[in-house]
């Protein structure tokens, strides 16, 4: 696969699993993430952060509330950017080139990590 292809197919997963993720704001609670997906903010579903020392825990939540769908969104807005430039780049394998794109390909190898 190419590093335009790459860059998109990260684009799309990371789009397609923030589109099914619930919307609503997310919110650390303590151990555990919540989204309030309902009229009740305390209906929302959970996410429970179990394992590890407790402080992990805590931290472990605040980490993927800050990650939420709308976060996702904007990454794959990046990427799918990206991939633009680097197709019009006139040296687009050139790896001085590469080199101005290697956080972007990281993410996207990073989003696509475990997939054959």
């Amino acid at each position: 696969m190419n590093n335009v292809d790459l860059l998109r197919r990260a684009a799309t997963k990371a789009r397609e699993t923030a589109d099914a993720a619930y919307r609503a704001p997310w919110r650390q609670d303590d151990c555990h993430v919540r989204t309030d997906a309902h009229t009740d903010p305390d209906e929302g579903p959970t996410v429970y952060v179990n394992g590890g020392v407790y402080r992990n825990q805590a931290n472990t939540a605040k980490h993927i509330a800050m990650w939420s769908p709308a976060a996702a969104r904007v990454v794959a807005d990046i990427l799918d950017e990206t991939a633009m430039s680097l197709r019009h780049e006139q040296y687009g394998n050139d790896p001085v080139v590469l080199e101005g794109y290697a956080s972007e390909l990281e993410l996207a190898r990073l989003i696509l990590e475990g997939e054959a």
